[in-house]
């Protein structure tokens, strides 16, 4: 499988206090709850407008980028841009500890930069600490892709395809005549899935390979009822070329996907 190419920007991570809260923080952990499944160190940056996590699986064969937009807070209190790095499985361990009327705090207090406090508070707080990881590399520069073409899908439909493509290694995703196709064989079957009346962006026929694993790891990570909450799809690729899945609500969250292609020497 080819990899992403690792394209960085040369700023060193630079910790601050900062102080945020949430009533209604699902949007916060199920998107953690997918980030984990590829990367176990998240670096996260934070300014006035968003909370951020952008990060490449340790293979770079995968990039996520997520954005939590401020609105979505209760409080954003954020002076200066502030960037750490932390383990995403103690994260989300703590954050599924969530309780129905609890209020989630996040920060990072001027007597202790060196962890990340995580409070729910209702009729009692609940204070949890996670140590901050030493982490020099700077912020990679997302791709931009500008080579792609696209079309819109439901993701819980996007999921169910998927599943049923379990068996194989990796499918191909063509256009061919403003027709979406998602096709799989080995040794022994074929199993082709044409898609009709998606809204398609595109001139011309491309096709391109992708891991099925790393497809179906994204999608399976998600709740139904977590699908059906998101806006349609868009689905970006190329001839050979990285896919892009955006996932999202409008003006609240924005999920990106984005996966390096496998070599095709079958069609």
């Amino acid at each position: 499988m080819d990899e992403i190419k690792n394209e960085t920007i040369t700023q060193q991570k630079t910790i601050k206090p900062f102080n945020i809260s949430m009533g209604e923080p699902a949007l916060l952990i199920e998107n953690i709850k997918t980030i984990k499944e590829f990367i176990p160190e998240i670096d996260i940056c934070i300014d006035t407008n968003k909370f951020q996590i952008v990060n490449m699986d340790p293979a770079n064969v995968s990039l996520i980028d997520f954005k939590l937009f401020s609105g979505v807070f209760t409080s954003f209190n954020i002076s200066e841009k502030t960037s750490l790095c932390i383990n995403s499985n103690s994260f989300y361990e703590i954050l599924k500890t969530y309780k129905k009327n609890d209020i989630l705090k996040i920060s990072i207090n001027e007597d202790d930069l060196n962890h990340l406090c995580i409070e729910f508070v209702n009729s009692f707080s609940r204070i949890n600490k996670i140590p901050l990881i030493e982490n020099d590399n700077p912020p990679i520069k997302v791709p931009e892709l500008t080579n792609s073409q696209s079309f819109m899908i439901d993701p819980g439909v996007l999921k169910e395809i998927i599943k049923e493509f379990k068996s194989f290694e990796s499918v191909i995703i063509k256009i061919d005549y403003k027709q979406i196709k998602f096709i799989s064989k080995d040794d022994f079957k074929t199993l082709e899935i044409p898609i009709n009346d998606l809204y398609i962006n595109c001139d011309g026929n491309i096709k391109s390979k992708y891991s099925v694993d790393y497809l179906y790891k994204l999608l399976s990570s998600r709740i139904n009822s977590f699908l059906k909450s998101e806006s349609e799809s868009n689905l970006y690729f190329g001839d050979d070329y990285p896919l892009k899945l955006n996932m999202g609500i409008e003006n609240k969250y924005l999920l990106s996907f984005i996966l390096a292609p496998k070599v095709d020497n079958d069609y």
